[in-house]
């Protein structure tokens, strides 16, 4: 990662309000950037550095990952349900074979 104005702004910050040196507010900085990214969408995390550069959201990145996310749902719920129909299709024809079984 390029620490650039933000960043570098950051660590020095952290460097002097918790009286650690500059190394250490780095190594520090990064694990938490690390962590943070860890509990974001991917298309949010991804982006959280180039935040901290000064780089503008791309907003149209994470519509596009969570239409992605929701049509993977969509998708595996509607596998979901075409078993479920199958399932029932099959207990009805069972049902229908008996029921003519036992008229004729």
């Amino acid at each position: 990662m390029n620490n650039h104005g933000t960043t570098d702004h950051m660590i020095s910050e952290i460097a002097t309000r918790a009286g650690i040196t500059h190394e250490q507010a780095q190594s520090a900085f990064m694990a938490t950037l690390e962590f943070i990214k860890t509990k974001l969408p991917d298309s949010v995390g991804s982006q959280l550095t180039g935040l901290l550069d000064g780089k503008e959201f791309d907003y149209n990145e994470v519509m596009k990952d969570r239409a992605n996310i929701f049509r993977e749902q969509a998708q595996v719920k509607f596998e979901e349900l075409k078993d479920e129909a199958q399932v029932k299709l099959e207990e009805l024809r069972v049902k229908a074979k008996d029921m003519m079984d036992k008229m004729f």
